[in-house]
């Protein structure tokens, strides 16, 4: 009986939970993975002598390379006192250390260690170390780097898990941050491209709030919202970030939050192809999960582009019969099925716009750029604050409900992936693309290898010296002792002669010998608006001798080791590491160490002229900039620019898209005009020397795909550093290679192929980086800075697109300014002009048009195609633009009807993603 009624109690709990999770399976799903997300963390506890540490890391299965992993320590010590540090070793050809000095009481203390993920990395030694570098305890943990991602990352502060769950979308990640993630170093948020707070969030302390500014301030995007007449942290991120004009009273008004019924096909289109991306995600996740280290080693390449090798899941597939070992077939076949079902694509086709009723508060944020009016107001605005972006939503931008979020989630999602900080987009397709980079990074390390120190001693005198000692020695020393009958001598005054020119010419060689170790540095600084430079500094630290050398900063650097591929080790299979962690944990090449007062760069096992290479990465207040006023038509560029730098400007120039503008030399706060005399030359020609006093020469690099790429391109350094652009390599000077490198780098980076910039070298700058160093300094100091040109015809600016003209088109298909659909390659939309004040030309040019870039091959956003006009007076289309082209059509009375009505029709080659194609931007010039 006592069975039965055991069996009983448990059959009904059974039935219990199996009906709260058969009637509300969305939430529990989504808790289910919010949870998952949550737990994706290291948690280890070490043990050592009356002292032991628990160490978690949260996110350690989405680090991506070269961001900051955070480790939270829980020190439990017996002893009385404890001093030394935590250290984090990264072995390898290069033994890099990470460490922070602690001091710690008998009891239990919390702790934060911070340190740059490696590149190609894969675990690290962590270690406890008392002050004389002895290891009390030590361990292997595993990292699984994230490389190649163009996912955006957002964190979410929230006390709800699921009302976020929207925005994790195959191409984004999103990581509910805890309370423990919430900290004062704005490193800790380096993880993070985007933070969405919560307006129901727990308060938060002052110091989390100074460092999600400084996060903001250094690149990253924070989103704030209002929620029931609470406008949440708006207030309280005020103070020095932007100012709030006037707060409204909220009301309750019904909003799509922009979705406009054109978009839906869009957006559904979009779930569709996310639906097919997650399906390859689980499946890859799946295969992690289940493979052992040796199986994932094998196939880690085919698993990560698992959408090039689906033979790899096929029933007869190895992997597959791997499984097999673990899961039945049934369940298996589940588990690897890449193809979504029928009921779930119908699902999203019957998906409308749902107009909800949500509290909207009438915020006025100064000098906001508005993205969304609803009734003339404005619903979504943001903010740039220096490199970040602050994005305002002034209504509830949380979802409990599943079909809400789908549509008008969505719509969301996109609005905030697509108006992140421009520094946050620069650092994602940094990621995505960093097989591009390596490039770049060999050229800085061929620039860091000059050096200044390495003259020849001066021939010609120790020919001299040589010949006045051969002459004393022989005829005059002898003659000289023969007749006074002293030959004898001749056996101690030529020893005597030889010791005294040999220390002659060493006291004359000594200014070609390293006496001292040295830096050699190149600074890149790219100026942003708002009074912040942003500087990379690689530099390489020569010592003449083995020592060993200890470099202290007065400030927290953001200094990491800098190499490419070939000089790491990696090794993702950790079966394989060192067994004796204890003893290599206390080895390092390198290494930063953390303090109150600073932060220190460790040299260790130094040899002799075996220089290591790293980088520094600094925000710096300031308003030094080259304010710029020009504009260019299809002949000539015009207006003028100042140097507004505390420093003269050397070898400038400006780039637009694979052409060069040379400028020269810019003496501190000089103003230069453009004038009429622009000549147009192709680098590939030799020309003659770019000064202001000659003429301004206009080059034309021809449009190249990214393999001819890094190698022609090059001819632009050639160009602004010689009068003859076929100079040998030779016949630069150290400084001249140096600026070659810089040069070289930059413009051959994919990450700086679009917009418009200026590029310059600063003549004894005051460097940031230099003033604190205590060695020798060589290098240059580079600037870049991005600058508007407008286009001008007949002596007007053209900066209207014909975007804002568009009446008439297939609103299943376009909205006039973006192609929905992949099967779209025929695109008509008929456009409505004042007939009052008609334009005089279309201009297609390389402004906004991602097609005129020399990388356009790697977007998928880019118009490849052609563009016709309806000719009223043949009753045909005239082909009009070519993609790529750069065109003004003038005759438009044949195209433009008395009513102001124009039709074209956008015939396309491009393959259009999931995410759509933007149309081209015309401009228009009014007469």
């Amino acid at each position: 009986m006592k069975i039965l009624k055991i069996f009983k109690i448990s059959l009904y709990l059974f039935v219990f939970v199996f009906g709260i999770l058969a009637f509300n399976p969305k939430n529990s799903y989504a808790n289910v993975d919010s949870i998952k997300k949550l737990s994706s963390r290291i948690s280890v506890n070490i043990k050592g002598d009356k002292i032991s540490c628990d160490i978690t890391c949260r996110n350690s299965r989405y680090v991506k390379e070269d961001r900051y992993v955070v480790l939270n320590i829980n020190l439990k010590s017996e002893r009385d006192d404890f001093s030394g540090y935590l250290r984090v070793t990264f072995p390898g050809k290069q033994k890099n250390m990470f460490q922070k000095q602690i001091s710690v009481k008998q009891g239990e203390q919390d702790y934060s260690l911070i340190f740059p993920a490696e590149f190609n990395n894969y675990y690290f030694i962590f270690s406890l170390v008392d002050k004389k570098q002895n290891v009390i305890l030590s361990d292997n943990l595993g990292l699984n780097l994230v490389s190649n991602s163009e996912k955006i990352y957002i964190g979410v502060i929230s006390e709800n898990y699921s009302a976020y769950d929207y925005l994790d979308k195959s191409d984004s990640e999103l990581f509910y941050m805890t309370e423990n993630d919430l900290m004062d170093d704005y490193k800790v948020y380096d993880q993070y491209d985007c933070i969405i707070i919560d307006p129901t969030a727990t308060s938060l302390s002052n110091d989390v709030i100074l460092a999600l500014k400084e996060w903001v301030y250094n690149g990253g995007t924070l989103v704030l919202s209002a929620k029931d007449q609470d406008i949440g942290y708006i207030n309280e991120f005020a103070s020095d970030m932007y100012s709030i004009k006037s707060i409204g009273s909220a009301l309750i008004n019904q909003t799509t939050f922009g979705l406009q019924k054109s978009r839906l096909p869009m957006i559904k289109e979009f779930l569709k192809e996310d639906l097919k991306k997650q399906i390859y995600e689980d499946v890859k996740q799946f295969l992690v999960d289940n493979l052992n280290s040796q199986d994932y080693k094998k196939w880690n390449y085919e698993i990560a582009h698992l959408e090039d090798n689906t033979y790899l899941v096929s029933k007869s597939g190895e992997l597959y019969n791997k499984l097999l070992e673990t899961y039945p077939s049934s369940e298996l076949d589940k588990r690897l099925s890449l193809s979504p079902s029928t009921d779930e694509e119908e699902y999203v086709s019957n998906l409308k716009i749902k107009v909800l009723k949500r509290d909207i508060t009438n915020i006025n944020i100064m000098d906001s750029t508005h993205l969304i009016l609803e009734n003339n107001e404005p619903i979504i605005q943001y903010k740039d604050v220096r490199l970040g972006r602050v994005l305002f939503f002034e209504t509830d931008i949380s979802f409990n409900d599943d079909n809400d979020s789908k549509v008008l989630g969505t719509n969301i999602y996109q609005l905030i992936n697509d108006n992140i900080s421009d520094n946050a987009k620069t650092r994602i397709k940094r990621e995505r693309f960093n097989s591009f980079t390596n490039n770049s990074e060999t050229t800085y390390l061929e620039g860091l290898s000059k050096n200044d120190a390495t003259s020849l001693p001066n021939l010609k005198l120790y020919a001299i010296i040589v010949v006045i000692y051969l002459i004393i020695s022989c005829p005059l020393l002898y003659s000289f002792l023969n007749k006074r009958n002293r030959n004898m001598l001749l056996w101690v005054s030529i020893p005597a002669f030889s010791c005294f020119f040999s220390v002659l010419i060493f006291l004359l060689g000594s200014s070609t010998r390293l006496d001292e170790s040295f830096v050699n540095y190149l600074s890149q600084i790219k100026v942003n608006d708002g009074g912040k430079l942003q500087m990379d500094t690689y530099f390489s630290i020569v010592p003449v001798k083995s020592l060993n050398l200890n470099m202290e900063f007065e400030e927290n650097r953001d200094i990491t080791p800098f190499f490419v591929d070939d000089d790491i080790s990696n090794n993702p299979d950790t079966s394989l590491i060192v067994k004796d962690s204890e003893e290599k944990s206390s080895e390092y090449d390198f290494g930063i160490e953390y303090t109150k007062e600073g932060t220190s760069l460790l040299l260790n096992n130094n040899k002799s002229f075996n220089g290591k290479n790293f980088l520094d990465r600094a925000s710096i207040n300031s308003d030094e900039k080259v304010i710029a006023d020009i504009y260019n038509d299809s002949e000539r560029i015009y207006g003028k620019i100042i140097n507004n730098f505390e420093a003269d400007i050397k070898k400038a120039f400006i780039y637009r898209n694979g052409y060069i503008v040379c400028i020269g030399d810019l003496k501190k706060g000089e103003e230069f005009s453009f004038d009429s005399s622009v000549e147009e030359a192709d680098v590939n020609e030799e020309i003659s020397a770019v000064t202001k006093e000659n003429s301004t020469i206009v080059s034309s690099v021809n449009y190249m795909t990214p393999q001819d790429y890094n190698y022609d391109l090059k001819n632009i350094s050639a160009l602004v550093l010689k009068e003859n652009i076929n100079a040998s390599k030779s016949s630069y000077s150290i400084t001249e290679q140096r600026m070659k490198s810089l040069i070289d780098a930059y413009v051959t980076s994919p990450l700086n192929t679009q917009g418009i910039y200026i590029y310059g070298f600063l003549d004894s700058p005051s460097n940031y980086f230099i003033d604190e160093m205590k060695l020798n300094s060589h290098g240059v100091t580079a600037f870049s800075e991005n600058i508007d040109i407008s286009y001008m015809f007949e002596g007007r600016k053209a900066d209207t697109s014909i975007d804002m003209y568009a009446v008439l088109f297939d609103d299943s298909i376009t909205d006039g300014i973006n192609i929905f659909f992949e099967d779209s390659k025929n695109v008509s939309i008929k456009y409505k002009f004042d007939p009052n004040d008609l334009p005089n030309a279309i201009i297609y040019s390389t402004q906004d048009n991602p097609e005129f870039n020399i990388y356009s091959s790697i977007y998928s956003e880019v118009f490849n195609g052609n563009i016709a006009a309806y000719n009223l007076r043949t009753k045909d289309y005239d082909v009009v633009f070519e993609s790529g082209v750069e065109k003004t059509l003038i005759k438009l009375e044949d195209y433009i009807d008395k009513d102001g009505y124009m039709t074209l029709n956008y015939r396309i080659d491009s393959k259009i993603e999931s995410t759509g194609l933007k149309l081209p931007n015309l401009l228009i010039s009014k007469k």
